[in-house]
């Protein structure tokens, strides 16, 4: 309800691309990030809470009807990114 209120006034997107990865692929991309760089943990690298935003995400682009997302097009997120860039 909060990003929908905050985005009341902005403009409809003609095409939103929802890239879907779960939950234990990306805390295992951030784990590995994190091996060679000094990145600070997140409040958002724990899975219950990675759970939760891809299931309310997933929502979201359900509800086209709400006006919010325009045409979403789902993309599987999980292989390497020069391969989802490509399907893109």
């Amino acid at each position: 309800a909060w990003v929908q209120s905050i985005n009341g006034r902005a403009k409809r997107p003609d095409l939103t691309f929802l890239l879907e990865v779960p939950a234990n692929v990306a805390l295992a991309r951030v784990r590995s990030r994190r091996l060679t760089s000094v990145e600070p943990t997140e409040i958002y690298d724990e899975e219950a809470t990675q759970t939760r935003l891809a299931a309310r995400y997933a929502d979201i682009a359900t509800r086209v009807e709400t006006d919010l997302v325009g045409e979403v097009v789902r993309i599987d997120g999980t292989p390497d990114a020069n391969a989802v860039t490509r399907m893109l």
